[in-house]
């Protein structure tokens, strides 16, 4: 029977978890990253990761990263399936779906109500087949090229005012009373939380794009410049009244697109508001 360890009991020599993680994916480890998604993370103390070492070597791995969701206004913890990864010395053994549900039940210990992530096609199959887990929606990529928007549809532009900032301590404020959705299940977004995820993260540079209307509607994008693309990351509107949100979208891509020059992606699940823009 293999021996799971938590990293809250007895933490983990980093260097194995970066040996594991280029035998396992081929790919350099990001200690900074690591560093800033588990020991930095704003939502809980603890650092909820489980663990086998076997032979001298971290054989498998699975770790979550707190985070709070308000559900009807009552904040409630969950974690995000953040990594799983098996040393290829050690496949076929079951590791995987041991340490996951060992991890899940400390979770639920600590009060947390659910595990949430975001499964690629490499993992989607395993989550669901040995870990029960539920299909909620399609996250979907939308793009659009300086050759493909059609700025035509947008009623009144020459109306919309754009600001342009750089997201760091001071910006991080024009996010303060903002809203993702009229949707009653949103993440936490205090202003510690935004610091955290938008500001401190290593080795990324956020932006903000602030667009108003004449009727007092903002829309706020956080995007980042990526090679010779531009992904947004986040939309945030105040004071929002509904018939005009998809023109302040539609507005700030095409500022973006006259500015940048370069195809714009984002994401978005099937059932979020901006989904229909």
């Amino acid at each position: 029977m293999a021996n799971i360890e938590f990293y809250f009991d007895k933490a983990l020599n980093i260097d194995l978890i970066a040996e594991t993680f280029q035998s396992a994916f081929g790919q350099e480890f990001n200690f900074e990253i690591w560093k800033w998604r588990f020991l930095q993370n704003q939502n809980d103390d603890k650092i909820f990761i489980s663990y086998i070492i076997e032979d001298g070597k971290l054989a498998a791995y699975y770790a979550v990263s707190p985070a709070i969701v308000s559900f009807n206004g009552k904040q409630q913890k969950v974690a995000l399936s953040n990594m799983t990864m098996t040393h290829p010395d050690f496949q076929g053994k079951g590791y995987f779906k041991l340490l996951a549900n060992e991890l899940y039940a400390k979770l639920k210990e600590n009060n947390y109500i659910g595990v949430f992530g975001f499964a690629n096609a490499n993992s989607h199959y395993g989550f669901r087949k040995y870990l029960n887990w539920h299909d909620l929606a399609m996250l979907n990529i939308f793009k659009t090229t300086p050759e493909t928007f059609r700025p035509f549809l947008i009623r009144e532009k020459e109306k919309l005012v754009f600001e342009e900032y750089p997201l760091n301590q001071v910006t991080v404020e024009l996010l303060k009373e903002t809203s993702v959705s009229d949707n009653k299940i949103e993440v936490n977004r205090d202003l510690n939380n935004y610091f955290w995820r938008l500001v401190s993260i290593p080795e990324k540079k956020y932006q903000l794009l602030l667009t108003k209307n004449e009727n007092g509607e903002e829309l706020i994008l956080v995007f980042k410049l990526f090679g010779n693309e531009i992904d947004i990351m986040e939309m945030f509107y105040k004071n929002r009244q509904g018939s005009d949100s998809q023109q302040l979208l539609g507005g700030a891509i095409d500022y973006l697109i006259s500015i940048y020059k370069n195809p714009i992606n984002t994401w978005s699940s099937l059932q979020s508001d901006e989904h229909l823009f």
